[in-house]
Order: C-alpha cells, then structure tokens, then sequence
C-alpha cells in the first residue's frame, strides 16, 4: 500500500470509529466516508508518479485529515474541522485521480 492510501485507510477506520461512538453522524459524514473509500479503490488500480508534485501535495493533505480524524476520535467536537480538513484532501486526490486517468 503507497503513502497516500495508507493516509486514506487511516482516515476511513478512524471514521468507522467516529460513527460507532455518534448516534447520528452529521451532516456530509457518510458522503465524505463513500468518497474516501472510493479513491482508496481508485488508488489501488492508477499508475500515480510517486514523485510528483501534486502526488506530495495530496499526501501532506491526506495525512493532515487523517491526523485530525484521530484527533476527532478522541473530541467529537472536533469532528467538524476534521471533515473540513478531509473534504479539501477529497479535492486533492480527486485532482491526481483525474490527472492520471
């Protein structure tokens, strides 16, 4: 598994948990876990240059959204910021994934 699908899976488990714990997920929640794991799957199948630049950028994303997803793990409050930070890593990837369709 590449760097940025790690970041990914980390997220979407750290998700699972958050969704576990809440008795009703907020708003864009499930969308944002469908997307995550729809780029994972995607990730799985591109040939992506692990060298670029937009490849580097992604993953300082993914990795900052997954970091605030486990903070969120622990803080459901912030669950919000965690979802905002995920959404603009969603856009990177989807950027890469197109760049490599």
């Amino acid at each position: 598994m590449n760097e940025l699908a790690s970041h990914i899976d980390q997220a979407i488990q750290n998700l699972g948990v958050i969704e576990r714990k809440m008795d009703r997920p907020p708003r864009g929640f499930i969308a944002t876990q469908r997307a995550l794991n729809r780029q994972k799957l995607a990730l799985d199948k591109a040939s992506i240059d692990n060298a670029s630049s937009q490849y580097a950028t992604a993953i300082v994303a993914m990795k900052s959204a997954a970091d605030k997803s486990r903070t969120a793990v622990d803080d459901l409050v912030m669950l919000e910021d965690a979802l905002s930070e995920m959404s603009k890593a969603i856009a990177l990837v989807e950027k890469l994934l197109v760049l490599v369709a």
